[in-house]
């Protein structure tokens, strides 16, 4: 009976510290990290560089049930769309072309220069988000990463070096996405995939850092 109680002794010695390192492995692992705002995390009415030759600043989001947008190139009355089983999220954005002399961006609008994309597994300090008023809120929701909606009313719009212009995006999302409850992100870039390898995109989160 001794000797199964020193037995018994040893293997816990030997077992929990193994145990110990098994379940801080897992916690590093699986649980999310908090992360607080970086120098390069942009967010509400914040100025952000892009590719070193714009300025875009997010001024507004929100969600809609319906939207108004110029569905064809030639057309002079927008069409309203409503959701059903999805509903819309707008951005409006503020875009300056800094005013260099040699120009080497100028490029129009398409619907994918903007993108909204999940912000999953990441805890943001912080920031106002919706009805999280502690500045702290952590995104479960994932979702694939989406194209703006096609809009004449800025689509092929150039914006010359030394102008600005405030234009609204709009992207379809499903009906449990909402800037109320899940952390999204807008990403801008005026390159294509392919054109990108050494520009760099820009992400804005939307929600309002707590100064």
């Amino acid at each position: 009976m001794i000797s199964w109680y020193l037995n018994l002794a040893l293997w816990k010695k030997i077992l929990y510290p193994v145990l110990l390192v098994i379940v801080i492995v897992l916690i590093i692992i699986f649980v999310p990290k908090y992360d607080k705002p970086q120098k390069n995390c942009i967010f509400l009415n914040e100025k952000a560089n892009l590719h070193g030759e714009y300025y875009i600043t997010v001024t507004d989001f929100k969600d809609c049930d319906n939207i108004e947008i110029l569905k064809n190139k030639d057309d002079e009355v927008k069409t309203k769309l409503f959701g059903t089983d999805k509903h819309f999220i707008s951005v409006t954005i503020l875009l300056e072309h800094i005013n260099v002399a040699n120009p080497n961006e100028t490029k129009p609008l398409k619907p994918n220069t903007f993108k909204l994309k999940d912000h999953t597994g990441v805890q943001i300090g912080n920031f106002n988000f919706g009805s999280k008023n502690d500045g702290l809120a952590l995104s479960k929701k994932d979702f694939s990463t989406t194209d703006a909606i096609e809009d004449y009313s800025w689509v092929d719009t150039l914006i010359l070096p030394g102008e600005k212009k405030t234009i609204t995006i709009y992207f379809e999302v499903e009906k449990d996405i909402s800037t109320n409850n899940t952390i999204t992100v807008l990403e801008s870039d005026l390159f294509s995939f392919l054109e990108s390898e050494n520009h760099l995109g820009t992400d804005i989160v939307l929600a309002q850092r707590i100064q």
